[in-house]
């Protein structure tokens, strides 16, 4: 009778004088046999393998372990063991004797610990498999495998050039650069996987190289082009190797990438701005981060070529400019005119700068806080400056709909009628000589004139109740409650519209000052047509 052990679970492995005498057996035998035999006496092994054949079991959780798997031909008695290179000494035992059954995967694994629980070294181990039974031959196999604990090393040479403009179109300008860097790895490792992964200045991925195999002790180079890149700054350029066992080292290094073009400022004239006088020049400046080229190129009309200028001087890293203007723009009218200027990578920038030249007067409309209103009553506000005897022209999307006298600087705000959805609305300024100046710069407000009662939040003295009804009515009353149900004031509206405003001085109906605080407002609708009645309520906030 053949004895049968298992392997012990316990960190702390002891082996038994039976296993132990076992052991020495087995030792002679596997003397017997070559290590690198297959089948060397018999056909009751079917396979064996090692899953990984490299591994680093250095507490990582990465291929701390190996897990061996062999088939059996018939059911047999199998010993199992892992021994040191030299094929005499044994490391450790995975299977004892213990019977297993044929034609079935069977499984053991190593955690790189010899039978006292002690670390293995960094060193090749032969796994040995034995079978044994009454009615077949003896069976051997043996494979060779490796623990690996070392780190590959990789260092980064050189990355070239270190500035880069991507798409740049200065046939001068390469848009690559070589990353080279130096792998090593002491045997038997020969090869590790590269992973090279770039990270924009605010550290997102920007893209990621295909992985690849490289001798392990070498000098490797690889191009990144930027072409994905997004951002203009420095990027991380980080480059991890891997061996077979899954150890791993990264290190990393930076590429300037540049692609923008100069900011380009003017100093002395604002953007889309009415002047009564033409500056003589305009002043301003050019800079990039890595530097500017020592030109600047303007042109006065957008079907203007660009020409250069050559009042500019450069300190540092920025480009100071003089543009002449007035003996260039003699007539009144709206002008674009365009600065350009390239860093010293040849990427270009081009500024637009608007201006009107203007001796009449230019109004200023006022943008409303709020660019959406449930009313169509609309207050134009702004200012313009001038003789008190111009004439204001009022446009609403592309129409003239008014013509007033505002009595400059006063009689401001003009009222006005919105209609639904999007209002653009501008104004030009008439002079007694008929002169009529450029149109303002054009304000937007939507009337949202969709149906329901719609009050301010909060709600003051003087603010108007807005209800906006599918259809005409003949009568409006809106009751106002506090929270107890008790009534403050009814208001009513007999205008015959779709859009009704009911606006509240803050009274009660005994002509008292409400206080602060919410209340509750209830509209009763009765329509022209003698349809039925609609009722609407909401809560608001009242605050005099």
């Amino acid at each position: 009778m053949i004895p049968i052990f298992e392997k012990s679970s316990s960190p702390h492995r002891r082996i038994s004088g039976c296993v132990a005498a076992l052991v020495c057996v087995l030792v002679i035998l596997a003397l017997l046999a070559p290590p690198s035999a297959q089948a060397a006496d018999g056909d009751l092994i079917r396979s064996l393998s090692i899953q990984p054949f490299y591994f680093s079991p250095d507490g990582d959780g990465i291929s701390d372990v190996t897990t061996l798997r062999f088939v059996l031909n018939d059911t047999a008695a199998v010993f199992l063991f892992v021994m040191e290179k030299d094929s005499t000494t044994v490391v450790d035992t995975l299977v004892a004797g213990v019977e297993k059954p044929n034609l079935t995967e069977h499984v053991a694994v190593w955690d790189g610990l010899y039978f006292n629980g002690s670390p293995a070294p960094e060193d090749t181990f032969l796994a040995y498999i034995k079978a044994v039974n009454q009615t077949e031959a003896d069976s051997a196999f043996s494979a060779y495998f490796f623990i690996d604990n070392t780190d590959p090393q990789v260092m980064i040479l050189n990355i070239a050039p270190g500035l880069i403009a991507p798409g740049s179109t200065d046939p001068a300008q390469t848009p690559d650069t070589e990353i080279t860097y130096a792998t090593s790895d002491p045997p038997p490792t020969d090869s590790v996987e590269v992973d090279i992964v770039v990270y924009g200045p605010s550290g997102a991925r920007v893209e990621t190289f295909p992985e690849r195999l490289v001798a392990a002790n070498g000098i490797h180079k690889d191009v990144w082009n930027g072409e994905i890149a997004t951002d203009d700054g420095l990027h991380k350029i980080e480059v991890t190797v891997t061996d077979r066992a899954l150890n791993s080292t990264t290190e990393w290094s930076f590429v300037d990438v540049d692609l923008d073009g100069p900011d380009i400022t003017i100093t002395n004239l604002e953007n889309n701005v009415t002047v009564a006088v033409v500056p003589d020049s305009l002043f301003g400046w050019a800079w990039d981060r890595n530097g500017v080229r020592d030109s600047l190129w303007v042109r006065y009309a957008a079907d203007d070529a660009f020409i250069e200028v050559t009042t500019t001087h450069i300190r540092d890293d920025t480009l100071f400019f003089s543009v002449p203007l007035s003996s260039v723009i003699v007539d009144e009218g709206s002008y674009i005119l365009g600065f350009r200027a390239k860093d010293r990578l040849g990427q270009p920038s081009i500024r637009a700068l608007s201006f009107t030249y203007a001796t009449a007067a230019v109004p200023i409309l006022k943008q409303p806080e709020n660019p959406v209103t449930r009313s169509p009553d609309f207050l134009l506000d702004g200012t313009v400056s001038g003789a008190e005897s111009f004439m204001m022209r009022i446009y609403q999307n592309d129409a003239l709909v008014d013509s007033t006298f505002p009595n400059i600087p006063g009689n401001w705000p003009h009222p006005m009628t919105l209609v639904p959805g999007l209002n653009r609305i501008y104004s030009t300024m008439v002079d007694d000589a008929g002169n009529v100046s450029p149109q303002s710069k054009e304000i937007e407000i939507t009337f949202d004139n969709s149906g329901g009662l719609f009050i301010p939040q909060p709600f003051r003295t003087g603010d108007a109740f807005q209800l906006n009804l599918s259809k005409a009515a003949s009568t409006v009353a809106l009751r106002i409650y506090d929270l107890g149900g008790n009534l403050v004031k009814i208001l009513y509206s007999s205008d015959n519209t779709l859009n009704i405003s009911i606006p509240w001085d803050g009274l009660n109906g005994d002509s008292e000052k409400v206080k602060k605080g919410p209340l509750v407002a209830i509209s009763a609708v009765t329509y022209a047509d003698g349809s039925n009645r609609e009722i609407i309520r909401k809560i608001f906030l009242f605050e005099p």
